[in-house]
């Protein structure tokens, strides 16, 4: 699994100017950062995008392989929040939760990744 945080897409001083149209920045990345990890996989491995939270100008995207872990992510929560001010983004954290199920069968149990 590959967590990459926090990934700043577009400098602080022009976050403002671009807040709320971030959206194509962030699949731009998201392409870029999943063509890589395949490229440079050792055996080949294909991995997949579980989870993704946006504040502005700063991402947070985890990654798990295909064949492993991504089938079995559960519970995924995101939650993002700013400060500074008037809560323009320039300052503030991302947040990603999910479950992982110990077990093929989903019986609520398995390891909380936060």
């Amino acid at each position: 699994m590959y967590r990459l945080t926090p990934l700043s897409l577009i400098p602080s001083q022009r976050a403002r100017l671009v807040a709320g149209r971030s959206s194509r920045v962030i699949q731009d990345r998201d392409a870029l950062i999943l063509s890589q990890l395949e490229a440079h996989a050792p055996n080949g491995e294909r991995y997949s995008l579980v989870a993704r939270v946006v504040n502005v100008g700063v991402a947070l995207l985890v990654y798990a392989l295909d064949d492993g872990i991504s089938r079995r992510v559960r519970d995924v929560q995101t939650q993002w929040t700013s400060c500074g001010p008037a809560y323009m983004g320039n300052k503030g954290a991302v947040g990603v939760r999910f479950r992982v199920p110990w077990q093929t069968e989903d019986d609520g149990l398995g390891e909380v990744y936060t």
